[in-house]
């Protein structure tokens, strides 16, 4: 069991688990959602703001792990925090403060699901390996990319516990999926709490980053319509290339610039 503070995509198609599940869910809690440092509506973060504002790489996993965090990290000792698309986990929390499943397993790598996408913050939330495993019929029903997720991790799981050589082909644990011999994992994903102070110091990082990427696009407009700027770039183009003998060529090589 696990506990972690939760992103997910705000845009995507939604799918609805099977019914006996979407019971278990709604017999959970229900928690208090607070959008007033947002004045109301879902503030919205990308993968490069994410990563701006907690550190880690956000395309490359499904839990992403802090590597070097940043100071809000640090502030509230977070090492990993979930960050789910649509497109590949479908019975994923339907908004902020609300319960879901994830059809997948947290050690799944390459979760590169594009970098336009938009998260919102849902929560903080505590993960259960459920003891019901998806059922054949629920693994014929998710999308091709989460089983191939899941083929993957497995062909890499069996490759470490097996004689080398002795692992089963893919198209052999696709048919042991497909048959029930292999069950995939279902997590349970319940919602504790939206940190209401956590998510106010969210929509003020992403806000200084928004500004930053502003100021920084606007500077560099202003020097490339610089008409001096043209006029040096100009010069330096029609110049003839400096003798290697003369003075004008830095004593430096680059041995000594990175000495």
């Amino acid at each position: 069991m696990e506990h972690m503070q939760g992103f997910g995509s705000a845009f995507g198609v939604r799918a609805t688990a099977p019914e006996y599940r979407v019971a278990e869910l709604a017999a959970l809690s229900v928690v208090t959602v607070d959008l007033s440092s947002s004045s109301g509506a879902p503030a919205m973060f990308t993968r490069q703001s994410l990563r701006a504002i907690l550190g880690g790489n956000v395309m490359k996993a499904l839990a992403v792990r802090i590597g070097k965090p940043t100071p809000l990290a640090l502030q509230y000792d977070m090492e990993t925090y979930l960050c789910a698309t649509w497109s590949r986990y479908t019975w994923l929390p339907q908004g902020p403060g609300m319960h879901g499943l994830l059809t997948s397993d947290l050690e799944i790598r390459n979760d590169a699901a594009g970098h336009k996408l938009v998260f919102l913050y849902y929560g903080r939330y505590r993960l259960t390996n459920l003891k019901n495993p998806l059922t054949k019929e629920e693994w014929a029903a998710l999308p091709e990319s989460v089983k191939l997720s899941y083929i993957n991790q497995k062909l890499r799981q069996l490759g470490k516990e097996l004689p080398k050589g002795h692992a089963p082909a893919r198209d052999d644990v696709r048919r042991r999926y497909d048959n029930g011999t292999f069950l995939a994992p279902c997590v349970r994903l319940e919602c504790i709490e939206f940190d209401v102070e956590f998510y106010s110091q969210l929509v003020e990082k992403g806000t200084e980053y928004l500004q930053h990427l502003e100021v920084t696009s606007t500077e560099q407009q202003d020097l490339s319509s610089s008409p001096s700027k043209r006029r040096r770039i100009s010069s330096r183009q029609d110049s003839p290339a400096p003798d290697p003998g003369s003075e004008a060529v830095s004593p430096h090589n680059i041995d000594d610039m990175y000495a």
